[in-house]
């Protein structure tokens, strides 16, 4: 069921008996829904006002500069908790991730090949330590690839960052068919020299 539009803001649809604004741009969306599971709708729409009128086509150096306001109302109005939460619930996972995976579990089911393929693919950064089924994840690039604030002018709280800390665990757990946890260590984006992970294999 869709509604008419509703100002700035977009379109409305009703989505488990509960009426979720639409913003212009999917990811919003996407953060809008974790928003209102985690904290509610009133502090989700305080917290994305100013991403009413963000669209994908605006240039990337405005999408960061909007996600560091929106991060650093989170830190005034939420718990640590409650964002890390959000964010997780954030994570990309893309179809052609689920495409590699399934290629790599095709080709091995050999727990050390498989972690050697999804390395090789470049999207999964070098394993630097490995032991006691404890692997640290290390990117090695100056650069943040985050497809909304990688462009960003000025830090974002590295809370941000337990969006591709959840990606990066999910990437993990699918190729090796195994529980994992995974810590944040550093990000790029947060001011620190490279973004690192650790990943406790179950």
């Amino acid at each position: 069921m869709v509604l008419e539009k509703f100002g700035a803001i977009g379109k409305c649809c009703l989505k488990g008996g509960v009426f979720v604004e639409r913003y212009p741009m999917i990811y919003i969306n996407k953060m809008a829904r974790a928003m209102d599971r985690v904290v509610g709708k009133e502090l989700r729409t305080e917290i994305l006002t100013d991403c009413e009128d963000l669209k994908s086509k605006d240039k990337k150096e405005k999408r960061g500069e909007a996600m560091r306001v929106v991060m650093n109302k989170m830190g005034d109005l939420l718990s640590k908790e409650e964002i890390i939460r959000i964010r997780e619930e954030c994570a990309c996972k893309p179809k052609k991730f689920v495409s590699m995976v399934n290629t790599i579990k095709k080709d091995t089911d050999d727990y050390t090949k498989r972690l050697d393929k999804l390395q090789n693919t470049g999207f999964a950064g070098v394993i630097t330590k490995n032991v006691d089924n404890m692997l640290r994840v290390e990117f090695k690039t100056s650069k943040c690839f985050c497809g909304m604030v990688g462009k960003s002018k000025s830090n974002i709280p590295r809370l941000w960052c337990h969006c591709c800390k959840e990606h990066v665990r999910w990437l993990y757990e699918k190729v090796l068919e195994k529980e994992i946890d995974a810590k944040l260590v550093s990000a790029v984006i947060a001011g620190d020299e490279d973004c690192v992970f650790e990943l406790n294999v179950k």
